[in-house]
């Protein structure tokens, strides 16, 4: 009903000279405007029934008068076409709003996600389940004071204030529309508003130090890197970076901790929970202060506005958590489509229950922090949730002897070549080149490089050596055969989305066996487990060093041998059908052959 009673507004405006986003604003305006012409503080001269036959002009005094005489900014609206509406549209927006609040209509409209009537290439807008489970999250909010950095359109504030929460607001985005959204809700009564840079000059302070808030929501802006990261760390006067960087989550995360004295729920992109730096020093600084209550993993294609996955983080300054819950979101118990790439999140309420519980199952664990710590302080729902698969994967593990894999064999990263206009000519072996089944047998990508023997002799791949997609096509496997060229010119290496897994022939493992195991369920299982990325998924070499191999008995390394083996037997057989399958009809018609048919007889 609320987006329904909107857009019909915002119709009117639609042959007008302004934009889709300029005309979400004006219809905000309008119905503000009814809204304080029911106050008895405005004056009568200013209500909208006795303004009506006005211009663009005179509507924007109107706007100044009212916004003077309510005390509400709101009615400033800075870009939103005023002077450039025809007299024929402002009389049919008026005469809307009247009907509509005669109606009743207007009395129950809520405008907390008006920001989503509009295309997101525009504003940027939360789906409305999102911010819902965010404000579950928090907790109980009935007149508590929350601080919401970074609130740019009014969706987590509407939200509040309909709690009976008194939110205080910073930020310097879309200021207009969330001014709108607050006059509507409540006259803008129960908020705090400063516009300005929370990173760079935060504005709630007491006697020179920043005040604190017993809550915090934040819809952080996906956004890696921002303008002067080192200066934003450098002219910090109040000791909130530890890290020196230019994440913008990882700023915005110290940001809020120091603005907050109990509760945080934020969102963050997932580069937070893996990433090396920075990122790190923030995940291993909340694990030791135990100030992480659980990280919930949303389903991809939730966001119209970017395709970046995104994670929710409870945070807690005051009360030390041992244990962080991780929950995957992702299942089709909390997520439907929408569109082919676009989700929706579903059963909010039990998502929560599950978010507050602490028994494990297949989308949810609770893991203690020494754990978490112990693996490299990695926060990636995958590595502590797991599903079905992982689950029989586990359980297979638990039977087995394990090792290293970087106690099994070298793993070679592949350098990054510079191009030479007049080089050496060597083949790249990328995730095209790997086939189901059997060896490697093609390199399809020409390079050329400088012609440096001695420092790439390790770079070249031969016989025997496992190619590892940790990349893109993730845990794609492939191994070289014996009639891989030799070092040097038209030498074969591994492209850069590969690792090269070498095993000596006397090694603990066989490299056929070692292949097979890799390319079956359990090592697709046990490398997935691995995977972090964001738009990407990949691999770290240095978590890939660690991963734990079973190291296969000598049956096991017999039977793997011998299919290899048999696989390429047959794949010869099939090249060769193949080729007799395209000679059989390659003579007739053809432009090329010596000899043609003439009425059936071939001449």
């Amino acid at each position: 009903m609320n987006d329904k009673i909107l857009r019909q507004l915002m119709d009117i405006f639609r042959d007008e000279p302004t934009t889709a986003s300029q005309n979400l604003l004006l219809a905000l305006m309008m119905i503000a405007w009814h809204h304080a012409s029911q106050n008895p503080r405005c004056p009568s001269d200013l209500h909208l029934q006795n303004c009506q036959g006005i211009k663009g002009p005179e509507l924007i005094h109107i706007m100044a008068e009212l916004s003077k005489a309510m005390h509400d900014p709101a009615f400033n609206p800075g870009d939103s076409g005023m002077a450039r509406l025809s007299p024929s549209a402002i009389s049919a927006a008026m005469n809307w709003c009247l009907h509509m609040g005669q109606s009743g209509f207007l009395a129950q409209f809520d405008p907390t996600d008006a920001v989503l009537s509009v295309d997101q290439r525009e504003m940027t807008g939360f789906p409305e389940e999102v911010c819902d489970f965010m404000v579950g999250l928090a907790g109980d909010l009935v007149n508590k004071t929350v601080y919401l950095p970074w609130e740019s359109n009014g969706q987590l504030a509407g939200r509040l204030l309909r709690k009976q929460a008194v939110a205080m607001i910073e930020t310097n985005w879309y200021a207009d529309i969330l001014q709108l959204v607050l006059s509507i809700v409540t006259g803008s009564a129960r908020t705090g508003m400063m516009h300005n840079d929370p990173l760079r000059h935060p504005g709630y302070l007491e006697a020179g130090h920043l005040k604190t808030f017993g809550t915090t929501l934040a819809l952080l802006p996906f956004s890696v890197n921002i303008e002067a990261g080192p200066e934003i760390v450098d002219r910090d006067l109040f000791g909130r970076f530890k890290e020196k960087t230019r994440s913008l989550t990882v700023l915005a995360v110290r940001h809020i901790l120091a603005q907050t004295r109990g509760r945080a729920v934020v969102t963050v992109i997932n580069g937070l929970l893996f990433g090396s730096g920075a990122e790190r020093n923030l995940r291993e600084d909340l694990l030791a202060k135990r100030q992480i209550v659980a990280v919930v993993a949303m389903p991809p294609g939730l966001l119209s506005m970017t395709t970046i996955p995104f994670t929710i983080m409870v945070l807690d300054t005051e009360r030390p958590c041992h244990t962080v819950r991780f929950v995957n979101a992702d299942t089709p118990s909390f997520k439907e489509s929408v569109l082919r790439t676009r989700s929706r999140l579903i059963n909010l309420d039990q998502l929560l229950d599950v978010v507050l519980a602490s028994a494990d199952s297949d989308i949810a664990s609770s893991v203690r922090v020494e754990e978490i710590l112990a693996n490299d302080a990695q926060l990636q729902v995958n590595r502590y949730v797991l599903g079905a698969s992982e689950q029989k994967v586990a359980s297979l593990l638990a039977s087995m002897p394990l090792r290293r894999l970087d106690e099994l064999a070298t793993l070679v990263k592949p350098v990054a070549y510079v191009p030479a206009a007049q080089g050496m000519a060597v083949y790249e072996v990328g995730a095209s080149d790997l086939p189901d089944y059997g060896y490697i047998h093609t390199a399809s990508k020409q390079i050329l490089i400088e012609p440096r023997l001695d420092k790439m002799k390790d770079q070249f791949l031969r016989h025997g050596d496992i190619v590892l997609i940790i990349k893109g096509s993730l845990g794609k496997v492939g191994i070289i055969g014996p009639d891989a060229p030799a070092a040097g010119e038209n030498g074969w290496v591994a492209g850069q989305s590969a690792v090269v897994i070498r095993l000596e022939k006397s090694g603990a493992v066989d490299p056929a066996a070692l292949f097979i195991l890799l390319r079956s369920e359990l090592g697709k299982g046990l490398v997935r487990k691995l995977a972090s990325g964001s738009a990407i998924t990949f691999v770290q070499l240095r978590e890939l060093k660690q991963l734990a191999i079973p190291v296969p008995s000598q049956e096991q390394s017999d039977k793997a041998i011998a299919a290899l083996a048999g696989e390429e037997e047959l794949q010869r057989q099939i090249n060769l059908l193949q080729q007799r399958q395209a000679s059989l009809a390659a003579h007739c018609w053809s432009l090329d052959h010596d000899h043609h048919e003439q009425n059936g007889v071939t001449v």
